[in-house]
């Protein structure tokens, strides 16, 4: 049970984006996509100059840009969603500063994660990070759900018992964080995970979280 330091004017909750600003999957990404190509078509690539453009992109959108025939195609795109969900867990790595950040900011708030894959899927990520200890909730997003910040926010908020306007967000994307504002958070974007904003690390979320709201 974590014992929490008497703060009183900070935010009861830190709510994350678990897929952009705590975990790092950028060699997981790269370990899928070259495992898959090579195993159905024998080539193997270097998709590490990709990465700022198509990480986030559909499998289908990189998988053409080595693979012609549409039958291969397919195999690649298959073999490629299987190994995300079991062999390339081994690759997630967390960013930099991460893990002593969480350990801070819960002696301040809750800490809860959103995640675009769904509950059992994101808990498996955080379980093979190690961070599990560090979260009181996580919500994630039913397989033919569309991904929405501001409601997974407002979900989790929910969950964990506070109000949207107690609860910071930290996340990537500029659309994400004004769908959360939308539903009455605060939102900030994590510049430490390559993303532009005013979080050039995590180690400044702290006294963010201290400060509170009103600060």
């Amino acid at each position: 049970m974590v014992m929490r330091i008497e703060n009183p004017n900070g935010y009861k909750c830190v709510i994350f984006d678990l897929d952009e600003t705590i975990i790092d999957n950028r060699i997981a990404w790269c370990h899928t996509l070259t495992e898959s190509i090579l195993s159905v078509i024998g080539q193997r690539i270097d998709p590490k100059p990709l990465l700022a453009e198509y990480r986030t992109r559909y499998w289908e959108d990189v998988i053409s840009l080595f693979v012609d025939n549409q039958v291969m195609q397919k195999k690649c795109l298959n073999l490629c969603h299987e190994m995300e969900r079991r062999s390339s867990l081994k690759h997630l790595l967390v960013f930099e500063g991460i893990g002593m950040t969480l350990d801070k900011i819960r002696d301040l708030a809750d800490i809860g994660v959103i995640s675009r894959w769904s509950h059992p899927e994101a808990t498996k990520r955080i379980q093979s990070t190690g961070l599990d200890r560090f979260f009181t909730g996580t919500v994630g997003t039913l397989e033919k759900e569309t991904w929405d910040a501001g409601q997974r926010f407002s979900e989790c908020c929910n969950f964990l018992g506070y109000k949207q306007s107690d609860s910071l967000y930290i996340g990537a994307e500029q659309f994400d964080l004004d769908s959360v504002i939308l539903h009455g958070g605060t939102a900030l974007s994590a510049g430490w995970a390559g993303h532009n904003g005013s979080l050039r690390t995590s180690g400044s979320l702290t006294a963010l979280v201290q400060a509170g709201p009103r600060h």
